[in-house]
C-alpha cells in the first residue's frame, strides 16, 4: 500500500495514516502489520508492536483530529494522552539531558505524537491544516499559513483545473456574440 503525503512531522504523519484512494477509505493503522509498515517507513524503532500499541496510536490520531476540528472535550483528551508521560531534565557533565518517563511504555509513540503536535502548534495555531480539496482528508504542516493543499501536484492541480473548467464553462454559456 502506498500512502500519499509522507515526510510530514510525526503528529501530522499520524493523522495521514488515513486517506482516500480512488474513492475508498484507507487506514494504515487498521492492522498491526500496517503499524509495523508505518514504523519502518518513518524509520522509528519497532519495539513493541502489538494491538495495544496500535490502539493507542489510533486513539491519539482521533484525538488530534478532534483537537484540530475544535470539538468539545478534545483538548482534555489530548491532555490525558500527554499526562501518560513526563519529561525529566537533568544536567549531565554540563549538558542538558532530557528523557521521557511514561506510566505505560505502550503509549510511547502516541505520547511522542501528542508532544510533537504541541511543538508544531507553538509555531502558530493554524500551522497544521487540512487540505482544502474535498474529498481529501490529509493534513499538512505549514508554519507560513499560505499553503492550501496537501500537494500542488495532486489536490492543488485538481482545484486549479476545476476553477479553469468552471471559468471556461461560464464564458462558453454567456450571451451569443452579435453578428
Amino acid at each position: 500500500m502506498e500512502r500519499p503525503l509522507t515526510g510530514e512531522p510525526l503528529s501530522v504523519d499520524l493523522l495521514n495514516t488515513v486517506w482516500v484512494e480512488r474513492g475508498q477509505d484507507r487506514d494504515w493503522l487498521a492492522t498491526v502489520s500496517g503499524l509495523r509498515s508505518w514504523l519502518r517507513e518513518r524509520e522509528l524503532p519497532a519495539g513493541r508492536t502489538d494491538e495495544h500499541v496500535r490502539a493507542t496510536l489510533v486513539h491519539t490520531r482521533s484525538v488530534l483530529r478532534a483537537v484540530i476540528d475544535g470539538l468539545a472535550g478534545a483538548e482534555e483528551q489530548l491532555n490525558a494522552v500527554l499526562a501518560r508521560g513526563l519529561i525529566v531534565r537533568a544536567l549531565d557533565h554540563g549538558q542538558l539531558r532530557e528523557r521521557v518517563v511514561l506510566s505505560d511504555e505502550t503509549w510511547r509513540l502516541a505520547w511522542q505524537a501528542a508532544d510533537d503536535y504541541l511543538h508544531l502548534r507553538s509555531t502558530g495555531p493554524a500551522s497544521i491544516r487540512r487540505c482544502a480539496q474535498p474529498p481529501c482528508v490529509l493534513f499538512f504542516y505549514d508554519p507560513s499559513g499560505r499553503r492550501r493543499w496537501c500537494s500542488m501536484a495532486g489536490c492543488g492541480n485538481r482545484a486549479k483545473a476545476r476553477r479553469h473548467y468552471a471559468r471556461e464553462k461560464a464564458v462558453g454559456s454567456g450571451p451569443e456574440p452579435a453578428a
